[in-house]
């Protein structure tokens, strides 16, 4: 159960986790947190970036892509918060890949490495429509698409970050992040285009009913 936030510093030797620190074009505007529970309450943890996200950031930073949403950040002087949820913290992935929760701000992402538990468990609750691409769907596709909601990521388009409050705006969102984001990410790997997200009755209405109703 999701009951309060605050941020746990972790400090660890920077050796141990030398494999993985700094090895990203992401890690100079980028931090990492991870969720852990304690006494019913969701803690965060910074730590170092897991092998996974790196690779997925990598692949992202590679393309032009990345390279305009690092000027993005660079400009404006932000960073990016990535929070690693499991299913100890998150049973249902209700947060994994989502922008903006628990109060961290309109450049946070929460993700999972589990991309198999949470694909069953967003094809369990709607069956994959024609073009929807959750199963061909990578961490790097993910993030990417995920960016496209960030402040950051929108400020690469030349667009403001506002806040959703109603069903007509999540379509435009994710209209945004989907064709100016993920499918760019997917055509630079030659992946399966999504050709749909934000349609009545799509995955896009699961999202919003989660949220607002």
């Amino acid at each position: 159960m999701r009951l309060g936030f605050f941020l746990l510093f972790l400090f660890i030797s920077t050796f141990v986790h030398a494999e993985y620190q700094n090895t990203h074009d992401f890690s100079n505007y980028s931090e990492h947190f991870s969720e852990k529970e304690i006494n019913g309450e969701i803690i965060l943890i910074k730590s170092v970036f897991p092998k996974e996200l790196v690779d997925a950031l990598d692949s992202i930073s590679s393309i032009q892509l990345g390279r305009d949403i690092l000027e993005s950040a660079k400009k404006l002087k932000q960073q990016f918060t990535f929070v690693e949820v499991s299913k100890l913290t998150d049973p249902d992935y209700a947060v994994a890949f989502r922008v903006g929760f628990d109060g961290l701000g309109p450049n946070s992402i929460h993700y999972t490495k589990d991309l198999e538990g949470w694909k069953v468990k967003v094809l369990l609750e709607k069956p994959e429509k024609k073009g929807e691409q959750i199963s061909s769907a990578t961490l790097g596709s993910l993030i990417a698409h995920e960016l496209g909601h960030t402040e950051i990521g929108l400020n690469s388009l030349g667009k403001s970050y506002e806040l959703i409050s109603d069903y007509s705006e999540v379509i435009i969102s994710e209209k945004v992040a989907v064709n100016y984001f993920e499918n760019i990410y997917r055509a630079e790997y030659k992946m399966p285009l999504r050709t749909t997200y934000f349609k009545f009755e799509d995955m896009v209405k699961v999202f919003f009913t989660k949220l607002f109703i």
